[in-house]
């Protein structure tokens, strides 16, 4: 049996105490107490963030790497859309505290940016053509994606990861989902 073993990225560990320590609406943290309950200095934190605002979209695009990705790559739309939203589900404390400001939305778009480039990767890969029309499609998937995570952490992330892959799957333009189906 083979083994593969993934690297963990240069300051992964020092980046999730930062995520756990998020545990109130962001707006009202500063990040000299962020940095506190990291146990890390503030050249640290700038080191890895921007901002305090970025915590939340470095751990979405973390968690994206692994699970949304890698759909039509090595994970079928179901098994990327269920991965991610159990991940998403481990850290819905930092997404319910960050979600709530104005920057969420500048985030979201980053995101959304990066979704794209992935699918157009993933066209690629397949030796596929990633048309305007596909990119059009790519840019509805990831309007979709944010728009059902958010309304699931709304809800307090009460559906399964399951019954939420299932759900987004089925949003999904037929188009580009057979383009990238397994």
């Amino acid at each position: 049996m083979e083994i593969h073993y993934i690297e963990k990225p240069r300051g992964f560990d020092v980046r999730m105490r930062v995520v756990e320590a998020v545990t109130e609406p962001i707006r009202n943290l500063s990040v000299t107490e962020i940095c506190r309950r990291a146990g890390i200095s503030r050249q640290t934190f700038y080191s890895y963030f921007e901002s305090k605002y970025a915590i939340g979209s470095w751990y979405a695009l973390h968690c994206d790497i692994f699970t949304l990705d890698l759909i039509g790559r090595a994970l079928s739309w179901r098994e990327g859309y269920e991965r991610w939203y159990a991940l998403m589900k481990q850290q819905k404390l930092l997404f319910a505290n960050s979600s709530q400001t104005k920057f969420s939305d500048e985030s979201a778009a980053a995101v959304a940016e990066n979704r794209i480039t992935a699918f157009q990767g993933t066209f690629r890969e397949r030796g596929l053509e990633f048309t305007d029309e596909y990119r059009y499609y790519a840019w509805m998937c990831a309007s979709v994606e944010r728009a059902a995570f958010s309304r699931w952490l709304k809800e307090g992330c009460s559906a399964s990861p399951a019954d939420m892959a299932r759900l987004t799957e089925l949003c999904v333009p037929p188009l580009l989902h057979r383009a990238l189906s397994l």
